[in-house]
Formats: structure tokens, sequence, C-alpha cells
């Protein structure tokens, strides 16, 4: 689930993502994932996972991409507050 991924994250869990073959509404992770460079984590059921890398996650990078993603959100949340 998105809040699975979420917590993953917070908590700096190994993981990986299958997503329902028959549904198309991981919208919300693919673009998380895509935006921390963590694509490689979501696989379609039926897709083979290889768990050679499951633990190779860069911590120090998301947590990185993260921050700068929340600093940009603060900074057009105040901007858009200035302007009213």
């Amino acid at each position: 689930s998105y809040h699975g991924t979420i917590f993953s994250l917070i908590f700096q869990k190994f993981f990986y993502i299958v997503t329902p073959a028959s549904k198309n509404n991981n919208s919300r992770q693919e673009s998380l994932l895509d935006m921390l460079g963590l694509k490689d984590r979501l696989f379609r059921e039926g897709e083979n996972i290889s768990l050679d890398n499951y633990d190779n996650i860069d911590y120090k990078q998301v947590t990185k991409n993260l921050d700068e993603k929340r600093e940009e959100s603060e900074a057009y949340l105040l901007n858009a507050l200035k302007t009213q």
C-alpha cells in the first residue's frame, strides 16, 4: 500500500512493492518512488523479483531527496501565503 511505502521510507526499511496485475491504481507509489530514485522497487504481480538487491537502498540519498522536496514544498506554501 501507499502508506506502507511511506512508513518503510520513514523508518528506513528495505522493501519491495508488488501491485496487482489487474489494477493500475499505483500512480502515487510510482511518482513517489520515481522522485526518490527507487522505481526499481515496484513490481507487478507475476513479475520475477530478485532478492539480490533487497538491502541495497541508499537511505542517505533518499533522505537528501526527501529533504529537498520538503524544502521545495515549504517554499511553495510560504510563497502562496505571501501572495494572498
